[in-house]
């Protein structure tokens, strides 16, 4: 009672098996050349194609860097536009003139300009449609801004900071819920990073303005047939994009309650596996395209 049901069968199907670099190194097939001097020689040839290859790396960050101040201006620009009210009624979205509490549900909030921008913006990304429940949409509506940032200056591009900026709400006391992505390069020989732990805030709702709980009534159990059943009302899970986006992955991390039905102990790591990959792929899709190109 009161589970959550299981996520979305596009995070559950997330993890492909192993990584390729994973199953190659499973299934490698040890040889002992006799022909020591070629291997070695084969050896040192790669060792200059990987060093190529860093190179090219750090040429590519440094690119990132060179043209990523300008990216910053268009966007501040775009933010600036978004928090001008509009004038000629278009945009603005009108409640009820005859009933006030409808009203002022839908006045401009975080982005006047086009009020519930980032709302729509996510509700119309492929990957965050199916995570965003009605009752998210009120609290979206206070989002100013997303921004995404280096982990650290001189990082090569490994791991980065989601930045998600609200105005002042009725909801929670946070200005900005920040999670942290932490990468790693773990195969030399491979081209990809991998996420390795995820760091989410603690929202800090308030009193009752909790949309990833809501209240049911149960009967007491006992009392007999001829006493009269007491009821309680209770806070119990439910989905959420609060719930689902802002949590703590990793191999150190508990797998989220609302992941656990049905799942083995033995699958436990690739599941968390899975939940990693999934939340990393919403965050690149974030970083990439959908905070780029609202």
């Amino acid at each position: 009672e009161g589970g959550l049901p299981p996520r979305m069968a596009r995070q559950r199907s997330c993890g492909h098996g192993s990584a390729p670099s994973d199953q190659h190194s499973k299934n490698t097939v040890q040889v002992d050349f006799t022909n020591k001097a070629a291997v070695a020689e084969l050896q040192a040839l790669d060792d200059e194609y990987l060093a190529l290859e860093a190179q090219y790396r750090a040429r590519l960050s440094e690119l990132d860097r060179e043209y990523e101040p300008t990216y910053a201006a268009l966007l501040e620009q775009r933010r600036q536009r978004l928090a001008i009210p509009a004038s000629n009624g278009v945009g603005e979205v009108r409640g009820n003139e005859q009933d006030p509490s409808a009203s002022s549900s839908c006045l401009p909030k975080a982005t006047p300009g086009m009020p519930g921008f980032w709302k729509v913006v996510l509700q119309n990304s492929m990957e965050f449609q199916e995570d965003i429940e009605e009752h998210d949409e009120p609290v979206l509506d206070y989002l100013r801004d997303i921004k995404c940032e280096p982990l650290e200056e001189g990082s090569g591009g490994l791991g980065f900071r989601l930045v998600m900026i609200f105005d002042p709400n009725p909801y929670f006391s946070n200005i900005e819920l920040v999670k942290l992505y932490h990468t790693a390069r773990k195969n030399h020989f491979i081209d990809n990073v991998q996420c390795v732990k995820i760091e989410a805030p603690t929202i800090s709702w308030h009193p009752g303005k909790n949309v990833t709980v809501e209240t049911v009534t149960k009967k007491a159990k006992g009392g007999g047939r001829k006493k009269q059943s007491k009821s309680r009302r209770e806070e119990v899970s439910r989905a959420s994009f609060f719930r689902g986006f802002f949590r703590n992955l990793g191999p150190d991390e508990d797998i989220p309650e609302e992941e656990l039905q049905d799942e083995d102990e033995d699958d436990m790591a690739d599941l968390m596996e899975c939940l990693l990959t999934a939340d990393y792929e919403q965050a690149l899709a974030l970083r990439e395209s959908i905070v780029p190109h609202a």
